[in-house]
């Protein structure tokens, strides 16, 4: 886990950048959402270089990559900086996810059944990924208020297999705006 990020405080623009980065090496999202991101990055995310040794013009080019592709959620927010911290269950399971509309509680969206096969809901990769292997993080899960409520904005998948954890004292790295933690 990067446990070395727990009060590290970041921009809009780096986690931006970040989020990018962790999809283009994602299955699910590269395809999907990057199929433009230039070939060199989308490699390095492949062959998982640290997000830290990219270069500044790779950092630029991630964030605006994810400010097209997800410009709809942060049209939503007007945070300009975050902090990485720990969370509980307890805390995780008091939030909204964006996975469908409307947005339903976390807890709700675990508990119900999962389209039948289909391999991009992450409630079925979960499924296939044995409950007494440890939940590792390379990165931390996105959680911004919007609309007066909590809200997911990254990390569907990494929140189930964090709750499926049998280690009781287990936390998630979550990138929280920065106001929140100085409250």
């Amino acid at each position: 886990m990067t446990k070395e990020l727990i009060g590290r405080e970041i921009t809009r623009r780096e986690l931006q950048a970040r989020w990018a980065y962790s999809e283009l090496a994602s299955s699910r999202f590269a395809a999907k959402w990057y199929g433009g991101a230039p070939q060199p990055l989308s490699g390095k995310a492949q062959k998982k270089i640290p997000f830290e040794q990219l270069s500044s013009e790779e950092l630029e080019c991630l964030a605006a990559l994810n400010a097209s592709v997800r410009g709809p959620l942060w049209a939503r927010i007007t945070v300009g900086s975050f902090v990485c911290t720990e969370w509980t269950r307890e805390q995780l399971l008091q939030i909204v996810s964006v996975v469908e509309n409307p947005w339903p509680p976390l807890a709700d969206y675990i508990a119900t059944t999962p389209p039948h096969g289909d391999m991009s809901d992450p409630r079925n990769i979960a499924s296939s990924t044995p409950p007494s292997q440890p939940f590792s993080q390379q990165e931390p899960i996105i959680v911004v208020p919007c609309y007066g409520k909590e809200t997911l904005f990254d990390g569907t998948l990494r929140s189930i297999l964090f709750l499926r954890s049998s280690d009781a004292d287990a936390r998630i790295l979550v990138w929280v705006p920065a106001a929140t933690i100085a409250e």
